[in-house]
Order: C-alpha cells, then structure tokens, then sequence
C-alpha cells in the first residue's frame, strides 16, 4: 500500500521509531497500532475568545470569533460612531482575492500587531493591513519546506492567468561542499503583468529566510523582471552561487519559457 492514511478524532500514544526490519509505528485507541515509513501527529485547536464589555460598547466580531476591523488595524465601536469608513475583515487571502482566510499564524498575528499598537490611539503608522499572505516555514526530517502567497492549485481556481518558474541549485558553491544541500523552488507570477503571486520552497535551513525575502517581494508586488536581476550578497559557504541564485534563477526560468515565442525567427 502507498501513499498517507488520514485518522481523524484518534488519540496518539506511545509512537516507536523504525527498527531493524520493522517498520514505525503508532499506539492509537483502542490498542490499535498504526504502521509506516513516517508517522506524522497533527494537533488542532479552537478557541475562545473573552473579553470585557464596557460603557455599553458594541464590539463587531466576524463570524468564527475574529474582530473586524478597518486596513490601519482599528477596531469599530459604537456601530461606526468613529470611523465612517466601511470595515471589513482584513485576515484575507492574500493581497489578491479579498476572500476570507482564517489564518493562524504568529508570524500573521505579529504583522497585525505591530499596525494595531502603532495605531491604537492614532494613525501613526501609514502601513494598511491589505491581508495575509500566509508566509510560514517548517522542517521536517532534516528537510525545511516554506511557502508564500498562491500557490498554483489556488491560482488555477481562482482564475489566474499565470506563469511558472522552477529551478534547483545547490544552498553552497560548490555543491560538493560538506554541508550543502539541494534547493528546489517554484515561483508563480501574473502571466500579463509579471506580478509575483506565491512561491514554494523546500531544502536545507536557507529556504527559511528565502521566503521571507518572497514574502516582501509579494506584499511589494515585484515582478519577475526585477526579481531575475536584483543583486544578491553570496558566499561559497553560506549560499548558492550568484550565477544560480535560487529566486534570481527561478525567475528567469518563467521569463524565458514564457517569452520563448519572442525567438522564432529571430535572426543573429
């Protein structure tokens, strides 16, 4: 049999690592035990949300708990009798679709939290909150996986006209190096204006910070002419090489099959 099992509602005991010829597996309830090359447990939570009502203030919420509030983070009270412009539920997907997406994420409560206390009593901070765009990083089995903004399965579904670069390289030069590991990114653009959309990374622990790099450029709004040419700091030892910078080359990548057609019968 292949592929992943899903067991959902299961308590999870005792988990024993893989040994000589057995393979890992899990104690679930009921004494039952779970095989398999990788077991991985997935816990979720719910929530609920208390807080002190005073001076008979109405508090807006969005239906699963979250609060509405306005693109400079500031909560409405008294029904609108402060702020005139319209609210709206400002964790959405992305900076592209406007749909709600209920993330929960540190990284997105702290971008949020930063607009909120910086504009709690004034708008101090000219940084509106135009959505979440999902930017998270994990590690798995000495492997780090990263992902930003669309991915291709949501752009596709949403009715993008797009376009993919991939590419892999080695996260040192040369790749022979101890240490180095192999790097594969996939970035997805506007196909019309080259606008950046999402990425996917996963490699070694530099994926962790490359998408962060991607994660500015999508709330920026670079395209993958300027991504391909921006200037980059690299060292054989703690990078890949200039000339296949994973970003700058997957950036290409897109750019050259994309404006592939521009080479017919062009003559040199």
């Amino acid at each position: 049999m292949t592929g992943a099992v899903l067991h959902e509602k299961n308590p999870v005991l005792p988990i024993d690592r893989a040994k000589n010829n057995r393979p890992a597996r899990a104690l679930m309830n009921k004494r039952v035990f779970i095989y398999g090359s990788s077991l991985v447990t997935s816990v979720f939570l719910t929530f609920t949300i208390y807080f002190h009502k005073w001076n008979d203030t109405t508090i807006h919420l969005y239906p699963h708990g979250r609060f509405l509030y306005t693109d400079h983070m500031q909560c409405d009270v008294n029904e609108g009798a402060i702020y005139e412009k319209e609210l709206t539920m400002k964790q959405t997907d992305l900076l592209f679709t406007g749909k709600d997406a209920p993330i929960l994420l540190a990284s997105t409560a702290a971008m949020e939290a930063k607009i909120a206390g910086s504009n709690a009593f004034q708008l101090r901070l000219v940084r509106a909150n135009k959505g979440t765009i999902s930017t998270f990083s994990t590690k798995v089995f000495g492997s780090t996986y990263a992902s930003a903004g669309l991915t291709e399965t949501q752009a596709k579904a949403e009715g993008f006209t797009y376009m993919v670069g991939e590419y892999d390289t080695m996260d040192r030069h040369p790749g022979s190096l101890p240490d180095a590991q192999k790097v594969h990114i996939k970035l997805l653009f506007s196909k019309c204006s080259g606008v950046i959309l999402g990425a996917q990374i996963y490699g070694g622990d530099t994926v962790a910070e490359i998408v962060n790099i991607l994660s500015l450029a999508i709330t920026s709004g670079m395209t993958a002419t300027e991504l391909n040419t921006f200037q980059t700091a690299t060292h054989p030892l703690v990078s890949a090489s200039p000339i296949a910078y994973p970003i700058n080359a997957a950036a290409m990548n897109a750019l050259a099959t994309n404006c592939n057609h521009l080479n017919q019968g062009l003559v040199i």
